[in-house]
């Protein structure tokens, strides 16, 4: 059997949405909930990205690294393709998570 749910309208709004779930897919699952909030900082993204980063999915990490450094998000995509998290400008045995 189909669930469906339907989303009642504000009194301001004019449309009724209904949501199949058929028609929905499965959420993939986050790149970096195995990082600490500590690491994905120290790699340079702003203390208030850390959380959106931490959340970010491959169908929404580009959207959500636009504001964060370069040296970050390249540090974040290079972990994503090996596993392994370098912290920018620290030394190879420090910086390695």
């Amino acid at each position: 059997m189909e669930e469906t749910s339907v989303t009642r309208p504000r009194a301001d709004e004019g449309q009724l949405t209904v949501n199949n779930s058929e028609s929905h897919h499965t959420s993939k699952p986050t790149l970096f909930s195995k990082l600490s909030e500590q690491y994905i900082f120290d790699v340079g993204v702003p203390s208030d990205w850390v959380e959106d980063i931490r959340n970010a999915t491959e169908d929404n990490f580009y959207d959500v690294a636009q504001p964060i450094p370069y040296e970050a998000t390249e540090a974040l995509m290079d972990y994503v393709g090996t596993g392994v998290l370098v912290v920018p400008n620290e030394s190879a045995a420090e910086g390695v998570y």
